[in-house]
């Protein structure tokens, strides 16, 4: 079973009538389950709760993994108990040997996000699949990943988790612009955790960005374009190379300011072509 099996499988249990139930994992509620339940967990089943749990299928947070993994993920057939697998979340965490803190989470649907004593799926796109018991859910539900201070997340043992489909890094660093992988620390593990080098991606955000150790992407400012000068000592028509058009992007050279009249003069690359110009119209 492959982490893609298990997303499926938990989208398709929020289309159920499901109800959630201390130590189910996919059942039909009959009366005879309700008791043996209530035999296992006295103390989780209540009369009141009882009352609402008829013509649902039960199960609880780690029960929606067992439903999946003990129906190879075919929602359609029951259950088969595995002795081997029957985990409660915290054996779960302490039985993955892929895991670390919530803010390291690789960016990949079918990880298990944690809290102690509670489970949820991660399906992508910042959202969690979770089978829960509150103010606002009861049964199988998705919910946002902020929607609980999840601590760590983990892959479970027995489920193939494929690759993400391969990006390339300007894909990358274009997420990385956008915020998608946080900043600092966050960013470095997130990075890590999907097997880039934070410095490769870090250098081609920056080349994106006009960020770089010898100079910066600027934009020609007039409408008229602006005179490209072979000399950095005066300007006059003797010494002007190209004129720029207006929004042509330049480089310009770190380090190469200084004062010529009431203009700043910079060092600049237009196409191949390198000259001097107004730091001031450029922006």
């Amino acid at each position: 079973m492959t982490n893609k099996d298990l997303v499926n499988f938990c989208k398709e249990a929020t289309n159920l009538s499901t109800v959630y139930m201390w130590g189910a994992f996919g059942n039909d509620v009959t009366e005879s389950f309700i008791n043996q339940k209530k035999n296992q967990y006295p103390k989780r089943y209540p009369k009141w709760r009882i009352d609402e749990l008829t013509e649902h299928i039960g199960c609880d947070c780690v029960g929606l993994i067992k439903w999946a993994m003990w129906t190879d993920g075919d929602i359609s057939k029951k259950p088969k108990y595995d002795t081997s697998t029957d985990r409660s979340t915290n054996m779960l965490y302490n039985a993955a040997k892929e895991k670390g803190s919530i803010s390291s989470m690789p960016d990949i649907p079918g990880i298990v996000v944690y809290q102690t004593g509670h489970v949820g799926v991660y399906v992508g796109d910042n959202m969690v699949i979770e089978c829960a018991l509150d103010e606002f859910t009861d049964g199988v539900k998705e919910q946002s990943l902020t929607a609980h201070d999840w601590t760590h997340w983990l892959k479970v043992p027995e489920i193939e988790y494929e690759s993400p489909a391969e990006k390339s890094i300007d894909e990358v660093a274009l997420q990385v612009i956008n915020g998608d992988y946080g900043n600092g620390t966050t960013r470095k593990k997130k990075l890590a955790a999907e097997g880039w080098n934070y410095n490769e991606v870090q250098a081609r955000v920056n080349e994106l960005l006009g960020i770089t150790n010898d100079y910066q992407k600027m934009t020609v400012i007039p409408s008229v374009g602006l005179w490209l000068n072979n000399n950095s000592n005066y300007w006059n028509d003797s010494t002007h190379i190209v004129c720029m058009p207006e929004g042509a992007t330049v480089q310009v050279y770190r380090g190469t300011e200084k004062k010529l009249g009431i203009y700043t003069c910079v060092k600049v690359k237009y196409n191949n072509t390198i000259g001097f110009c107004a730091k001031e119209y450029l922006k």
